[in-house]
């Protein structure tokens, strides 16, 4: 069944999203790529003027830009890495756009995204202990109201991403990231981001901070982060 969700490949500015009805397989797989490496595009131009470098650059190249980690080199959606330190800033886009057909929610792929994100910290971190990793998970609003009365899929997610962030210091265990946000966005276009801790057990967050203000509190953890060393 087709459904309005975010446009392949275009994040528009400010908290919106374009739109495009998608449908099969294929379609879902393409989207949650194009979708991922939009949002990283819009990232990284916004962080451009503080971290001369960054991946992707301004024309669009360099997604998914290589870093190595551990465990050998690892695939990152924003990358700011200097010859000097290495990897000294990364953020990682999820995303989880469609209901699992058999239950209407949109759990099914919480535990895939969250042991992505575990590899992905522990390896740069083992390597790269300063480093920081901010951590982005998109869902649709739909997912903040499911589960009847019970506990929504949104607030499922935001508690398994609450439990992979928090990392305090360079001393910190290396498969937690410092940052975490959700964004739940709307058939509209509209973007809702909010701490993972600020997602009800069911309903919309009320609690809600603007794309502005994420970078602004991943500058402050990268420049706290600096100061340790």
């Amino acid at each position: 069944m087709s459904r309005l969700k975010p446009k392949l490949g275009k994040l528009l500015t400010g908290d919106e999203l374009e739109l495009v009805e998608v449908s099969g397989r294929a379609a879902k797989k393409n989207l949650a790529q194009r979708l991922s490496e939009a949002i990283a595009q819009k990232i990284a131009n916004a962080l451009r003027r503080e971290f001369p470098g960054i991946q992707p650059d301004a024309s669009g190249s360099g997604h998914e830009s290589f870093s190595k980690g551990a465990g050998g080199v690892k695939k990152l959606d924003v990358n700011y890495s200097t010859k000097k330190s290495g990897l000294e800033l990364a953020v990682s886009v999820k995303t989880i756009n469609f209901a699992d057909d058999a239950t209407g929610r949109y759990t099914k792929n919480v535990k895939r995204v969250d042991g992505e994100l575990r590899a992905e910290a522990q390896d740069c971190h083992k390597r790269q202990p300063y480093a920081v990793i901010a951590a982005y998970l998109f869902m649709p609003i739909e997912s903040a109201k499911d589960g009847a009365n019970g506990k929504s899929s949104a607030k499922h997610a935001a508690e398994v991403l609450a439990a992979r962030s928090h990392r305090k210091d360079s001393s910190g265990p290396h498969e937690k990231v410092e940052l975490s946000f959700i964004g739940l966005y709307e058939d509209q276009g509209t973007v809702r981001f909010c701490f993972p801790d600020d997602v009800p057990l069911n309903g919309t967050p009320t609690r809600a901070i603007g794309f502005g203000r994420t970078l602004e509190l991943l500058r402050k953890e990268y420049q706290q982060r600096q100061s340790e060393h």
